[in-house]
């Protein structure tokens, strides 16, 4: 227990801005053609990690990639609007695209650009709604780990929960452990151990 609190007190120190409990706290996981989103009400803090009240996909069948982004966007705010009917503050936790020098991220560069368009777009919808975002980067959350297991893990560690509000997908999965990682879980937690 002692050692869980440390390392969620490390995690803390690297926010701007630490929730405040009572609070609505979302995780977004922005792609080029779906975001995750996962939500949480909470009255305070948690000492193992707490399924999600809501998760959902948003996705987009635009074929021209800016019209995706604004269709998801308002359906995003569209979320967070009934999110904050509960007059809790709202923080969002958003996953912020970072530089890889891979030959598969250069690759992806054009990709990673749109990523980055949807993140912002999403900050944009948390601020429109009085919300507090907070950039979360890949590496900060999940380190090094696949999405496969990042997955897992997550399932691991919520799994003897009801699962049914989190639909199969990476995004969504995603959404749930930036979500966790601005709570204080971050997936080298003791309840993610594999």
């Amino acid at each position: 227990m002692r050692g869980s609190r440390a390392r969620r007190k490390e995690v803390r120190m690297s926010l701007v801005v630490e929730p405040q409990y009572p609070c609505v706290l979302m995780g977004i996981d922005s792609g080029v053609r779906e975001i995750g989103i996962a939500c949480w009400t909470l009255l305070g803090e948690h000492d193992t990690p707490p399924v999600p009240s809501t998760a959902n996909i948003v996705q987009t069948d635009c074929d021209d990639w800016a019209d995706g982004v604004r269709q998801i966007s308002g359906m995003v705010m569209k979320i967070m609007a009934n999110a904050v009917k509960s007059s809790l503050p709202l923080y969002v936790g958003i996953e912020m695209p970072e530089a890889m020098n891979t030959a598969r991220a250069h690759a992806a560069r054009q990709d990673v650009m749109r990523v980055a368009y949807g993140a912002g777009t999403c900050a944009a919808a948390t601020w429109t709604c009085g919300g507090i975002s907070i950039e979360v980067r890949p590496s900060q959350w999940k380190g090094t780990l696949s999405k496969r297991e990042v997955t897992r893990r997550l399932r691991g560690a919520i799994g003897g929960q009801s699962l049914d509000c989190i639909p199969l997908s990476s995004h969504m999965w995603d959404a749930v452990g930036i979500g966790m990682w601005v709570m204080g879980f971050p997936m080298t937690h003791p309840a993610f151990s594999t």
